[in-house]
């Protein structure tokens, strides 16, 4: 017999299969869709990398047929020993006017095998790329013409390609005598057409030609959905998706993937023979798929009706089967009948105490578990109401009974309360009570389980769980607590871990800043001596040999000498100052304090238009011998700063000990310059070391350093050191 779970189960079954047909016909046609297109485009891709290499052969080709003429090397040779003649120049320029014009080039240039160029058409100066230039060795050593990769011009910022043939002129003694002609491509009169070109319409198409540059992909021509000038676009290569990247990773082929603007591509990639590009062949998914997309509406409009009419038909089963209710309730009416005889037998020989009440208490039935139970006869008990049986004053459960059956539930309830035996002793019990109907009259029936044995087995199970609870508290609380040590250990552990990590990765960053800052210094040490030194010295030599020339001819010269005498002397005070600079020999001999008045004598000769004052409150013996040359350098450079930025008129050097250490101030009352844009940054405006200099060798001595200044609020300089 057909059930209506069956039924349900046919129109899911049905209809499953017809959305399953209907799915895979929209993928049939979704997979020859794209078939179509993998072939048009592997079609196309092979089609263009044909015509790339075509090009490529026919303008190596046209080189290579210029310089096996050798009525052209012959010319060029006769030009090359004598090339002021102007009638050869003339007939040189026309022949690279034709060239240009024959061969389409953009420029056409003759040069030596030093670079040099000889002549070029147009002749607008434009001269050679250092790129093309360091080409010429190797086509001299291969003899045999050369085209380069795409590349941006350095004075055009235009994109070109470069054809240099070699032409054999002479060879002598010493080798081979070579004239180059540098023949340049533009790319955009017939390169770049070709990639762009699509033989069909479409609105997402679009041919890309790449090369890999380093760690990214570079795409050489114009991008038709990106406004960016051709060789200025580059992804990283860890962006694998992209069908560029997999084009220069090596795959070939139909490949799927997105391009440079994340949408979803279908793609055919080929390598270009002989070259380092790769030509991606590509267009948008979402255009390969629109004409499915369009038919998947009738596929679903017929997957509807399909399904409709399948539930139609289960419709039709269902009437049938119910047409047939009536008749097999009727037969099951006579089966409950004999049911209820079956039951009333099974009753009076039930394990459990089973009893029978009317509405009012009254008992009407008990089987015989019942009789045994309580004491009393079948008769005895017969004439009892519920309320005899039960210790206390329980509510009958009548009532609640009732209100549960008026409203559709019927559930019944199971309670546990005590009964009393006829000698007056009670026991523990189990009611599971609920309303049953008999002849149309409601009645209640309970189920009654004795549940001594079970109370004292659950006293027992009671027991042994406090007993458990106990133990397990203690357990917990000692976990607890080592837990909490534990954790202790592993947070304060982490803390020094992070701590140890956070050292080291400063100590890098010092190291590094402290490398850069000495790589500094010494490129101005370079400088003072190339500028100064190096032109006085030089100067000085002229003058000697000129002197020891005039000697030897008898011209006199003595007379020169005076200022090779001056010039020498300013030499000697140059390298004074510079070693000075570097470390002045007093800060060794007599201390800082010395130092310090020293350098103030020699600021206020140099810079007469700036007061100094001092502030020195320690005896030389105070400051440790490590922090000398550091408190040195902070004045070297905070008056270098002073002098080439601040404008000011007015300083005062401070060192003092307070508070248990050590503090040396620089104040200024110049421009000053807002500390919040610079931060704890290197000074942007340059000079010496820098602030961040000074900074690291404050705290690399163990001190602190901190800046003070505003806008037009002056500058102090402060580091300080803790002193024992």
């Amino acid at each position: 017999m057909v059930t209506p779970v069956h039924l349900i189960a046919l129109f899911v079954l049905l209809s499953s299969g017809i959305a399953a047909a209907g799915y895979f016909y929209d993928e049939t046609q979704k997979a020859g869709i794209k078939a179509v297109k993998e072939d048009e485009l592997s079609a196309i891709s092979a089609l263009k990398v044909d015509q790339l290499v075509r090009w490529r052969e026919e303008f190596l080709a046209d080189a290579k047929g210029i310089m096996e003429n050798r009525m052209v090397a012959a010319f060029l040779e006769s030009y090359s020993k004598n090339p002021s003649a102007g009638t050869e120049e003339h007939d040189i320029l026309a022949w690279l006017t034709s060239l240009r014009n024959n061969y389409g080039f953009s420029r056409v240039t003759l040069v030596g095998s030093s670079g040099k160029v000889f002549l070029s058409v147009p002749n607008d100066n434009h001269g050679i790329d250092l790129e093309v230039l360091e080409l010429i060795p190797g086509v001299a050593r291969e003899n045999q013409p050369f085209l380069s990769d795409l590349f941006i011009c350095q004075r055009s910022q235009e994109p070109e390609l470069t054809l240099v043939a070699p032409i054999l002129i002479r060879r002598t003694k010493n080798g081979e005598a070579f004239s180059f002609l540098i023949l340049t491509i533009d790319p955009k009169k017939f390169l770049f057409p070709l990639i762009q070109s699509w033989p069909t319409p479409s609105k997402t198409s679009e041919t890309l030609l790449v090369r890999r540059a380093g760690d990214s992909v570079v795409f050489l021509n114009q991008l038709r959905h990106e406004n960016k000038p051709p060789l200025h676009y580059h992804i990283l290569l860890n962006q694998e998706q992209i069908v560029a990247v997999k084009a220069v990773r090596g795959h070939e082929g139909i490949v799927e993937g997105i391009d440079y603007r994340g949408k979803r591509v279908l793609a055919s990639v080929k390598a270009v023979p002989n070259s380092p590009w790769f030509l991606v062949t590509k267009v948008d998914e979402e255009e390969v798929f629109a004409p499915a997309a369009e038919r998947k509406w009738l596929v679903f409009c017929l997957v509807g009706v399909l399904i409709m009419g399948s539930a139609v038909s289960i419709g039709f089963i269902w009437s049938q089967q119910h047409s047939q209710f009536f008749r097999r309730q009727y037969e099951s009416e006579l089966r409950r009948h004999e049911m209820a005889k079956r039951y009333e037998f099974l009753t009076q020989y039930a394990n459990d105490i089973i009893l029978l009440e009317d509405l009012q208490g009254n008992l009407l039935e008990a089987n015989e578990r019942a009789t045994a139970a309580y004491g009393y006869g079948r008769d005895e008990i017969l004439r009892l109401r519920i309320q005899d049986i039960r210790c206390g004053s329980v509510e009958s459960p009548a009532d609640s009974l009732l209100q549960s059956r008026k409203t559709g539930e019927n559930k019944g309830i199971v309670y546990e309360t005590l009964h009393c035996r006829k000698d007056g002793s009670s026991f523990p019990v189990e009611v599971s009570s609920r309303i049953v109907q008999l002849g149309g009259v409601n009645y209640v029936q309970s189920i009654i389980r004795d549940i001594t044995v079970r109370r004292e087995v659950e006293r027992a199970m009671e027991q042994a769980r406090d007993e458990l609870e106990k133990r397990v508290g203690e357990r917990t609380a000692e976990l607890v607590r080592a837990n909490e040590v534990l954790q202790s250990e592993i947070i304060e552990r982490k803390r020094m871990e992070e701590a140890l990590r956070k050292s080291e990765s400063m100590l890098k960053l010092r190291s590094a800043q402290l490398l850069l800052a000495h790589e500094t210094e010494r490129k101005r040490l370079s400088l003072d001596l190339h500028d100064s030194i190096g032109q006085a010295l030089s100067a000085i030599k002229m003058g000697v040999e000129e002197t020891s020339r005039r000697l030897r001819r008898g011209e006199g010269g003595y007379q020169s000498l005076e200022p090779l005498i001056q010039m020498t002397q300013q030499s000697i005070e140059e390298v004074r100052r510079i070693y000075t600079n570097l470390r002045p020999s007093i800060l060794d001999d007599l201390g800082i304090v010395a130092t310090i008045d020293w350098f103030v004598e020699e600021m206020e000769k140099v810079h007469p238009g700036i007061r100094i004052h001092k502030e020195i409150s320690v005896e030389e013996d105070a400051v440790p011998e490590a922090l000398k040359i550091v408190m040195y350098r902070i004045i070297q450079e905070s008056f270098n700063n002073l002098v080439k930025h601040s404008g000011a008129d007015t300083a005062t050097i401070t060192l003092r000990r307070t508070s248990g250490r050590l503090e040396l101030r620089v104040r200024d009352n110049g421009k000053g310059f807002d500390t919040m844009a610079n931060g704890n940054r290197s000074s942007p405006r340059g000079g010496g070391l820098g602030l961040g200099s000074m900074r690291e060798r404050t705290e690399l001595s163990g001190g602190d350093f901190f800046i003070d200044s505003g806008v037009g609020q002056g500058t102090e300089v402060c580091a300080s050191w803790p002193v024992g």
